[in-house]
């Protein structure tokens, strides 16, 4: 037990490294001795309040954000190793990718989701923009998949193919893969379990609403179930149907914080005690915890929600042994062990000897999986939609919509940031690059207006004038660009055309570039005499009566 100066917000373990991360501030002690637990390393309250923590994948970093700054530490050391500053927002998630130790993934309060590489400058590989504000970021196990959850939707991501895959309309806070097959776990506000073929993208089981507020959800290292970490409960569940096969609570007094399952699926709960503002750690191999509910035959006690509960002293989950594979920081004089709760047992009338269903139940059909998978491998044939296929299918338009929507965003956001650092010039290639016409006029709009128009601007611009768009701004805002443009650079064009780079000794490289590009924006200003015609039937009176001004100040 260790007793803490106010209640921590934050908690995670390490078990290759024996350290447990508490917040805040960040502490880490090392718990190889259940006895004693010093402190390793402290954070000092000036460097920010740790709002998220995750472990790397190896175990040997640690990242936490504090407002749109994420900070990465070396676990045993403490030292800070890299700050990842991408975005305005403030950080509303951050965890490890699944395979490489240095790659992140993270989400803020303006709804982008971030890849970031903290070996690479800048380290930002992946924007992905969301409707609202990300809750939960997550990689699958093999890096391929981005899950992107919010308040009212789940998203996939496609790294490889770098495009949606699917968007379901269901509140995400968090998922769980399976460690062998292709199906993922999700949970969200609604204490929903649902399950989700990742092939097919449908959902093929899910649960009974819970009441309590689920915290975490880890699949077993086999995969024949799913342990289910909420507030005052730890519940076993099977998804093939989904089946309640059991249930512990938690101490009195006592509230989850995060939990850990590991590869010899022993289970590790990290609690904090409201009353004495202590944290405990609890642990116990899951094979004990089915070995004792499957081999109790003692009368029970029924409590409130008609579950018959045993007595503390049959708990397979207490106090562990003080050995160093079984973590735990123990304090006698105080009982945290925890109850197991059995389903209801049949009547003895019955003859059946189906397994007992209890808050869960299939959504599908028994045999649905089978269809799934069959259906694989044949012919397509013709199915009457259901209200959920449609659903789907306007999901999925829906998605393409604002994946376009978003990367337009993203287009303007890295346009402001250039014009903000006064790089004119790679604002106007992203312009050009994105086909953004109403930014590119707005861009030359500034320069026209600080008479800023050089040679280098000049050709870069020429060529994208929409001097024939249908929109009257835009073709306002081009006539007004080419004309400061003729007037600006029109005289150096037309001398040095006629005569060419100044002789001298040895060759003037600055000189053979500027003429190579006089020429060049020449040959551009042909080119808009040849569409005079064109662009005389999309102008208005006054506005052919500019172009033609314009096109008798153009060089000889």
């Amino acid at each position: 037990e260790i007793i803490q100066d106010k209640i921590p917000s934050v908690a995670r373990l390490s078990v290759k490294e024996s350290v447990l991360i508490t917040g805040n501030p960040l502490k880490a002690y090392s718990i190889v001795d259940n006895l004693n637990a010093p402190v390793i390393w402290s954070s000092s309250e000036s460097e920010g309040r740790a709002e998220h923590v995750s472990i790397s994948r190896d175990e040997r970093s640690l990242a936490y954000s504090t407002s749109n700054v994420i900070k990465l530490l070396d676990l045993s050391s403490g030292r800070e190793t890299r700050r990842l500053l991408d975005g305005r927002g403030i950080v509303t998630c951050v965890s490890s990718f699944s395979r490489s130790p240095y790659q992140w993934i993270s989400g803020d309060d303006e709804g982008v989701c971030r890849v970031s590489d903290a070996r690479r400058h800048p380290s930002t590989l992946i924007s992905l923009r969301q409707s609202r504000p990300v809750r939960c970021t997550y990689s699958s196990p093999d890096d391929s998949l981005i899950v992107i959850g919010d308040d009212t939707s789940l998203q996939l991501y496609d790294l490889r193919q770098r495009k949606l895959l699917s968007r379901f309309i269901y509140s995400t806070s968090g998922v769980s893969f399976h460690p062998g097959e292709r199906l993922m776990a999700g949970f969200g506000d609604e204490g929903v379990i649902r399950y989700w073929d990742l092939d097919t993208l449908e959902c093929v089981s899910q649960s009974e609403p819970f009441h309590d507020r689920i915290i975490d959800a880890h699949f077993s290292h086999l995969g024949d179930s799913l342990i289910v970490c909420s507030s005052d409960r730890i519940r076993g569940l099977s998804w093939e149907p989904c089946t309640l096969e059991w249930s512990d609570t938690l101490p009195t007094s006592s509230s989850l914080l995060s939990s850990h399952l590991d590869r010899e699926d022993r289970l590790r709960l990290i609690t904090v005690n409201q009353h004495s503002e202590s944290i405990q750690i609890l642990m116990s191999p899951l094979i004990e915890m089915e070995k004792r509910f499957k081999g109790v035959n003692r009368t029970c006690i029924a409590i409130d929600d008609g579950s018959p509960v045993l007595d503390d002293s049959y708990s397979p989950l207490s106090i562990a042994s003080p050995s160093n594979d079984q973590i735990l920081l123990n304090s006698p004089h105080v009982d945290r062990s925890l109850k197991i709760i059995l389903p209801p047992a049949q009547p003895i009338s019955s003859t059946t000897n189906k397994s007992i269903k209890a808050n869960c139940r299939p959504t599908l059909d028994d045999d649905k999986r089978r269809k799934i998978e069959e259906r694989k491998g044949s012919v397509k044939r013709k199915e009457e939609k259901s209200s959920v296929d449609i659903a789907s299918m306007i999901d999925l338009d829906h998605g393409s919509v604002m994946e376009a929507l978003n990367g337009l965003w993203t287009s303007m956001r890295g346009i402001k940031d250039a014009c903000r650092r006064g790089n004119v010039q790679q604002a106007i290639d992203m312009c050009v690059r994105d086909r953004n016409t109403a930014a590119l006029c707005v861009i030359c709009r500034d320069v026209t207006m600080g008479n800023g128009w050089n040679v280098f601007l000049s050709l870069c611009v020429l060529p994208h004038l929409p001097l024939s768009s249908n929109h009257r701004e835009l073709r306002s805002s081009a006539l007004s660009s080419l004309s400061s443009i003729v007037t600006g650079v029109g005289d150096l064009v037309n001398t040095m055309t006629k005569n060419g780079a100044p002789l001298g000794i040895g060759v003037d490289v600055a000189a053979e570039e500027r003429l190579t590009m006089c020429r060049a924006i020449k040959k551009e200003l042909v080119l808009i005499q040849l569409r005079e015609n064109d662009m005389m039937r999309v102008m208005s009176e006054d506005e052919r009566t500019q172009l033609s001004v314009i096109l008798a100040l153009f060089p000889e």
